[in-house]
């Protein structure tokens, strides 16, 4: 009778180490899947079979495969919306071969029970917190008509996830004019924002965690505009 054991842990990897660390803890209602290569010479020989499902009563966080036969294994987690996986890196996946004798004949019993796999085999994934702050800033506390004042944007990536497709929206008071040809990121000339009225739009791309880019951009202040105080 086959009496190897597949098991590991799910945890939430809130430092995004890949490392169990002590704060991190364990997760359950999480799917892991086992597959066993079918030997078939096919570009994915793995067929699924077994399913478990991260316990959420006396080993919380924990998943069991028993009574396994000698033969090579796949062992994946099912992912969850919302969260990023940081281990293990090998495709998200575990792979795991079973030995059977010298021989050739298969292993059973104490002996196979005994063997060593490197168990356990855990997960571990992070919540998404994506965030963005925005910093704004002007080159002048007092202006008159027609004066140009340069403004600077600080956008700085404060989540735990990298963001791509990054977009930046700013709306110009009335009669405020963005001047043309003078918008910059991290100090490299880039095209104008695209506008529509006095909003203007940029495309910054993408944004690492921890990662700041800053935009600076003209506006003329326009020879209609009244004495008074005006948020930008």
């Amino acid at each position: 009778t086959p009496n190897s054991t597949f098991h590991g842990r799910k945890w939430n990897d809130e430092n995004t180490n890949s490392v169990m660390d002590e704060i991190d803890s364990l997760l359950a209602g999480w799917t892991i899947n086992l597959y066993k290569d079918s030997g078939e010479d096919v570009s994915d020989p793995y067929v699924l079979i077994d399913t478990k499902v991260t316990d959420n009563d006396s080993h919380y966080g924990w998943y069991w495969f028993d009574h396994l036969f000698p033969g090579n294994y796949k062992i994946c987690e099912v992912q969850q919306g919302g969260w990023q996986q940081t281990f293990p890196d090998e495709d998200g996946c575990h792979y795991v071969s079973l030995p059977s004798g010298s021989s050739g004949e298969l292993l059973t019993g104490e002996e196979l029970q005994n063997a060593t796999f490197g168990l356990p085999y855990d997960f571990g994934n992070f919540a998404e917190d994506p965030e963005i702050i925005i910093e704004k800033s002007n080159n002048k506390n007092n202006a008159d008509n027609g004066d140009t004042v340069g403004y600077t944007l600080n956008i700085t990536n404060n989540g735990n996830v990298n963001l791509t497709n990054v977009v930046i929206y700013d709306a110009l008071p009335g009669w405020f004019i963005y001047v043309l040809g003078t918008s910059k990121v991290d100090g490299v000339v880039v095209s104008d924002p695209s506008q529509s009225g006095n909003n203007l739009t940029w495309d910054i791309g993408s944004l690492s965690a921890d990662q700041t880019k800053v935009i600076t951009y003209d506006v003329k202040i326009g020879d209609n505009v009244t004495d008074g105080a005006y948020t930008n």
